[in-house]
């Protein structure tokens, strides 16, 4: 979740409790189209968690990434981040 220079984001006009649910990877620093798996890239998940927890975002979160090995690390690493595990 990027912040603006000097000014309001895009994340700042989403209604985040409002939300169904969300899919989300990670991406390197060039921001192209190489998509890793949570922790390997720049997204500050932390953050993200943070947000919408406090926003009042009560909704699921999917794991749409890689092979089942890959996805059972990528949710502890993400559990971890969101200061559940």
């Amino acid at each position: 979740m990027g912040t603006g220079p000097g000014g309001p984001t895009l994340e700042d006009g989403i209604h985040w409790a409002a939300s169904n649910g969300f899919h989300y990877l990670d991406f390197g620093c060039d921001h192209g189209a190489n998509e890793l798996l949570p922790g390997q890239g720049t997204m500050d998940f932390g953050r993200l968690f943070g947000r919408l927890e406090g926003d009042g975002y009560r909704g699921p979160y999917m794991l749409t990434f890689g092979n089942r090995e890959q996805k059972i690390a990528g949710r502890d690493y993400l559990l971890h981040e969101a200061g559940l595990g």
